[in-house]
């Protein structure tokens, strides 16, 4: 018997005002759907789980690495000076806007807490360290 109705008795009445019985027991033909339902399910599952977010080789050896390679959390902070600006000229609804400013306010409590792991003392150089390349662009770990 599946798994789904183990918890169920033997025999369960129709309704309360009924005192016929009805066998909740699966048929064979019913527990063969639910085997074939549960090999589909998990072969779907296996299926998902191999997929990659990019192949292996990615980024190209002949290319310079992408700006996410490169820019990092103090980048995205860059954003929120000019978020006021940006927001200024879209119209919101206030209930919509509301809605908004709480989540950039949570991200931002996110990131103010977590900030040894975005924001590491080996990210930043001396400026008289930093190599300014727009040919070959290296991350700064």
């Amino acid at each position: 018997m599946p798994k789904l109705f183990l918890h169920l008795e033997k025999k369960t009445p129709v309704h309360s005002r009924s005192s016929s019985p009805v066998p909740v027991t699966p048929s064979k033909e019913g527990s063969a759907v639910f085997a074939s339902f549960e090999g589909r399910r998990t072969n779907e599952i296996n299926e998902v789980l191999s997929w990659k977010l990019v192949p292996d080789s990615y980024p190209p050896g002949d290319q310079p690495p992408p700006p996410s390679y490169i820019y990092g959390a103090q980048h995205l902070l860059r954003l929120f000076v000019k978020l006021p600006e940006i927001l200024g000229k879209m119209s919101f609804s206030e209930k919509n806007l509301k809605a908004l400013l709480k989540h950039f306010d949570l991200f931002l409590r996110f990131l103010a807490e977590y900030h040894d792991d975005f924001f590491p003392e080996s990210a930043y150089v001396a400026a008289c360290e930093a190599h300014y390349s727009t040919k070959n662009p290296r991350a700064i770990y």
